[in-house]
């Protein structure tokens, strides 16, 4: 027989030994791992508590105990769960410092008319790294049988120089795979300066043209191996190739303006004439958007102010001269294809035709652009003022003068020269060795 005061006391110390024993039971936390992040980025991921007792309890209140690196989206607080119920928390991690970091979780709780406590030790952890990948635009589409080049930045985002050792591509298919002929170094021993970043170059080429039943997503990891290892993680879609479409088109070549005095400016146009039987946006559509050309035009009555116009050789064919246009993007919806500039000069003519030669648009085994025919442009210089004097002559192709004769050592040399008894026109500078003779074009303009 027992007592009533032991049978109290009895009763007391069962409570508490129960409650002691079902507080992990009661709440269950999970933890997160946000791995390694680069400094100064944002991760984001999200915890879930469950109430695992049959009653309901009320969160109070979530506390970290790492904010420097660590914090909460979502504060929840006074929220009531039932049984079984969960509530999930949204989680930041923001390294500030390289090395690993990890916080605790408190979490305060009424169960019942009884206050509660719930630590998680090490609830949230992540490193911070000095590397950060910068993968090409994810769920970016592709046709099948396509072939593309797509660059990766890799920066480093402490202030202390690191070396890359290895740079990694994993993707099952083969589609995906780093071409480092393309990069403007090898995959491994980079050095980075702190704050510095460089590129490297993917090639992306699914050449199977099997139709596909639907698009075809493919994601692959890119892995970076330093003091640290970096990861990042990209999407490409691949979808069947419309059906061929050819476009015939004509390309035409302008000036603007069409006549003008030597010395002056004139912006040469590439553009769109006509085509069949396409509209400007169905071109759009199935065009790809690289094309090349040449176009030729009389002596040296014009040189190029725009990088993207190069004159080809140094010699004139049947007194012309060919400029390339390399390759270049048409950005679509304009009739315009190309604009550059070049300057007037007083050459072996006073009015030229202007051709283009060839024209190629798009992949050579691919293509669907065809240039049929061309439109030529003509340009005018003015030879002579309102009063009909003459603004240039041609100097006769006679020796004037020698400029420098002699033996000299290998080396570079220069000369002055004054020209200011020349009048206006087309001038040749000849260098004579014993084996060979270079000569040069001067244009003189006054």
């Amino acid at each position: 027989m027992y007592s009533k005061k032991t049978v109290l006391l009895f009763f007391v110390l069962l409570v508490i030994g129960a409650n002691t024993l079902s507080l992990a039971q009661t709440l269950q936390v999970s933890t997160v791992a946000f791995g390694n992040i680069p400094l100064r980025d944002t991760s984001e991921q999200t915890i879930i508590l469950r109430n695992l007792s049959s009653d309901s309890i009320t969160i109070q209140n979530i506390v970290l105990t790492n904010t420097a690196h660590f914090s909460l989206v979502n504060r929840q607080t006074n929220v009531r769960l039932a049984s079984q119920q969960t509530i999930a928390v949204r989680c930041r991690f923001i390294p500030l410092a390289l090395g690993n970091h990890q916080t605790s979780m408190s979490i305060d709780f009424l169960q019942g008319q009884m206050q509660q406590n719930r630590t998680i030790v090490n609830a949230l952890s992540g490193r911070g790294v000095a590397l950060k990948i910068i993968p090409p635009l994810n769920l970016d589409t592709f046709q099948t049988g396509s072939r593309r080049f797509l660059s990766v930045k890799l920066t480093n985002t402490s202030f202390e120089r690191i070396t890359v050792n290895q740079i990694s591509v994993f993707e099952s298919t083969g589609t995906i795979r780093l071409h480092p002929s393309n990069s403007g170094f090898t995959t491994s021993n980079i050095v980075l300066d702190g704050q510095a970043s460089e590129f490297f170059t993917l090639l992306i080429e699914r050449t199977s043209l099997e139709p596909l039943p639907q698009p075809l997503n493919i994601t692959a990891q890119i892995r970076v191996y330093s003091t640290d290892t970096s990861t990042a993680e990209f999407t490409v879609v691949f979808v069947n190739r419309p059906p061929r479409f050819e476009v015939e088109i004509e390309p035409g070549i302008r000036f603007d303006p069409d006549i003008a005095n030597p010395g002056d400016t004139v912006a040469v146009e590439i553009y769109l004439s006509d085509l069949y039987p396409a509209s400007l946006d169905s071109l759009f559509r199935i065009a790809e958007p690289y094309f090349s050309l040449q176009f030729s035009m009389n002596g040296n009555l014009a040189q190029s102010l725009t990088s993207g116009i190069r004159p080809l050789g140094t010699q004139f064919i049947k007194g012309r001269r060919t400029f390339q246009i390399g390759e270049s993007r048409w950005l679509g919806r304009s009739t315009v294809l190309f604009r550059g500039a070049m300057k007037v000069m007083a050459g072996d003519s006073d009015m030229t035709v202007a051709t283009i030669d060839n024209f190629q648009w798009g992949d050579p085994v691919t293509r669907t652009v065809f240039a049929v025919t061309s439109k030529s442009g003509m340009l005018r210089v003015r030879t002579c003022d309102v009063g009909g004097k003459r603004l240039f002559t041609q100097a006769p192709k006679t020796a004037l003068r020698t400029i420098k004769a002699g033996n000299h050592d290998a080396g570079e040399y220069s000369e002055r020269v004054d020209i200011s008894g020349l009048p206006t026109g087309t001038y040749f500078v000849r260098l004579q060795g014993q084996n060979e003779v270079r000569q040069k074009a001067v244009s003189v303009v006054r």
